[in-house]
């Protein structure tokens, strides 16, 4: 059984899935398996990933019969893992040949772990280092944001990623909210910056514009608030410190938006946002 199992699910990824392969088999580290998912691709995807596993006896190649989204395909991909660790490579990023070693590397000295997050440094401590749950949360709402990365910066334990659940498959919460749930009951390493490529695509950008439409601020700004309010690891006080900076940041850069756009709507509708989820928390006006 190898001790990683890599995992790059794919869809429409056929002008730049063999780069992401190449990453990966060019990696220093060679105790893994490779999964390559592809998501009913229309294109070569598929074919590309085929060819790979011909040719390399750790890649497995696989094709969804319908497409399933993002976050199912992640957890159809988990669920063909074998390795005690799981690390995605996104069809349209690289990793370093370096990377895989030191993320498997990192994990192995910290046997409690349940998954590990490559960050920046906070200049106390050389990486990696553990943090148990409580510093954890502690460091991410009071010193330096540890949660809003996307799956290609972590690795994670399988039996963890299980315990919690997998990926829920909610849109633009879905990264930071297994992370939660992943801090909430195993410790975290923090691994160093920059073992991987996220390549700049078209994509990234239409993401962003969809994530800022108001459906998409409701959901967001609603997780927020209850991932402080429900945390175990923050005493009242700590808690309503916490949303009171997260609401003038809101407000902060809603203000910004009024201005350019010469309208109140931007500052009246977050406005609103906050107290429904406030509300919705349980947290009172």
């Amino acid at each position: 059984m190898p001790l990683v199992s890599v995992l790059t699910t794919c869809y429409k990824r056929a002008d730049l899935l063999p780069d992401t392969i190449r990453s990966v088999l060019a990696s220093s580290w060679e105790d893994f398996e490779y999964i390559i998912v592809d998501d009913a691709s229309p294109d070569d995807s598929f074919k590309i990933a085929l060819d790979a596993a011909q040719r390399d006896k750790r890649v497995k190649a696989y094709r969804n019969d319908v497409n399933l989204g993002d976050y199912p395909n992640r957890n159809k991909a988990v669920s063909l893992a074998t390795g005690k660790y799981i690390k995605f490579v996104d069809h349209d990023d690289m990793i370093y040949s370096h990377g895989l070693r030191v993320f498997v590397e990192s994990m192995e000295k910290f046997p409690t772990a349940g998954f590990g997050l490559s960050a920046d440094g906070d200049g106390a401590h050389p990486y990696p280092d553990l943090l148990q749950p409580n510093e954890s949360f502690h460091k991410h709402y009071f010193e330096r944001e540890l949660f809003g990365r996307a799956p290609g910066s972590a690795i994670v334990r399988l039996d963890a990623f299980r315990a919690v659940g997998g990926f829920s498959g909610r849109r633009f919460i879905g990264d930071a909210e297994l992370w939660f749930k992943l801090a909430a009951r195993f410790p975290l390493v923090r691994l160093v910056r920059d073992l991987t490529w996220d390549r700049s695509t078209g994509d990234e950008k239409e993401s962003v514009m969809e994530a800022r439409n108001s459906n998409n601020q409701e959901v967001r700004i609603q997780f927020t608030f209850d991932r402080i309010l429900e945390n175990q690891f923050l005493s009242s006080q700590e808690k309503e410190l916490v949303i009171k900076q997260y609401k003038k940041e809101l407000l902060k850069a809603a203000l910004y938006k009024s201005y350019k756009q010469r309208s109140v709507y931007p500052l009246s509708h977050t406005l609103s946002l906050i107290k429904k989820a406030r509300l919705n928390a349980g947290a009172g006006a």
